[in-house]
C-alpha cells in the first residue's frame, strides 16, 4: 500500500511506459530490452508531463500531472 501510495502521485504516462519496459524484461534479449527502454525514455521526455516535473522541480514544488 505505501507504494501504492507513493506511485499514484507519479505521471500516468510514465509509469505505463515503466510497467511495459518491466513486462517485456523476460521476453527480449538485454539489447533489445535496452534499446526499447531507451525508445521509451525518449517518448516520455518529449510529453507535456516531463516538463511540468522539470518546472515543479526548478520550482521546488510538487507537480501537478492532474
Amino acid at each position: 500500500m505505501e507504494l501504492a501510495r507513493l506511485l499514484c502521485n507519479r505521471s500516468g504516462a510514465a509509469l505505463t511506459q515503466i510497467m511495459r519496459c518491466v513486462d517485456d524484461a523476460d521476453d527480449v534479449p538485454l539489447a533489445e530490452g535496452l534499446a526499447r527502454e531507451g525508445r521509451a525514455g525518449q517518448r516520455a521526455v518529449r510529453r507535456p508531463e516531463a516538463r511540468e516535473g522539470l518546472s515543479a522541480f526548478i520550482q521546488k514544488r510538487r507537480p501537478d500531472y492532474a
